[in-house]
């Protein structure tokens, strides 16, 4: 009698044990998935949340260009309506460039150059700089098409900041190569904008171009700017997949932390 009691206890601890480990098994099991249901929560709220911000970042970085490219068409356009640039006095041109400014509070730069590279801004001869060698110059001179064209981002010799210009040829009635109205933007702009933002914590937005250059970022990281950021996989899906946004989880090259990111051209 001792014995089977002995092997009844011995099976109900056994069972007993069974079910304590099954009890854990359960509730292992049901952590595993409410952990795997707040994860992929937690990736809809965040992409949902950074493709909003993208979207709308990317109206406010095209509503600039725009704004900045009228101004550089009307005024290529009454530049054109004489023969040379150099038939403008210098108070008209002085005159004009005030003007136009007053249009652009982002614009720290309008400068008109003549077709010998000179920048005709300052009534100083011998103050004009010679901007012939600045790539910009360089496309506009030598495209046949009349468009807007960006330059990298490059130090201005005003200024002495880092900028992006843009710029449009300037022709007669002719239709003869007078020279080039730029617009030149410091960068820093765009990430000071940004900085008024109630962002998340930890929060980035970086401008880069197609061929992966860095020309703004929040928070500013002045020593990356017109630096390749290693950003194919976008630039791909992008430019190349033609899609309107792209969305993934990547660690930043500037600071190291691992942010889920959405893309937009």
């Amino acid at each position: 009698m001792r014995q089977i009691s002995r092997l009844f206890q011995n099976l109900e601890y056994r069972k007993m044990i069974l079910v304590f480990f099954g009890i854990c098994l359960f509730l292992f099991i049901g952590a595993v998935v409410e952990l795997a249901f707040s994860y992929a929560r937690t990736i809809d709220i965040a992409k949902s949340d950074s493709d909003n911000l993208s979207q709308v970042f990317q109206t406010q970085i095209e509503s600039t260009f725009k704004q900045v490219d009228l101004v550089l068409l009307d005024t290529a356009k009454t530049l054109g309506s004489k023969n040379r640039i150099e038939d403008w006095k210098d108070e008209e041109l002085s005159s004009l460039l005030h003007e136009r400014t007053t249009y652009l509070p982002e614009i720290n730069n309008f400068s008109i150059i003549g077709k010998d590279g000179y920048d005709r801004s300052s009534r100083l001869v011998t103050n004009r700089l010679q901007l012939s060698d600045r790539d910009y110059f360089y496309k506009q001179i030598t495209s046949d098409k009349d468009e807007l064209i960006f330059s990298r981002p490059i130090v201005s010799r005003v200024t002495g900041r880092l900028v992006m210009v843009l710029s449009r040829k300037i022709q007669n009635k002719q239709n003869e190569f007078q020279g080039v109205v730029v617009a030149a933007i410091p960068l820093i702009f765009f990430s000071e904008f940004y900085s008024k933002l109630n962002l998340r914590p930890n929060s980035a937005i970086n401008i880069t171009s197609s061929d992966n250059l860095l020309f703004s970022r929040y928070p500013w990281a002045e020593k990356f700017i017109g630096m390749p950021i290693y950003n194919h996989d976008t630039i791909k899906e992008l430019f190349s997949n033609n899609k309107e946004s792209y969305f993934t989880e990547k660690t930043s090259r500037v600071d190291g932390v691992s942010r889920f990111i959405s893309s937009r051209k």
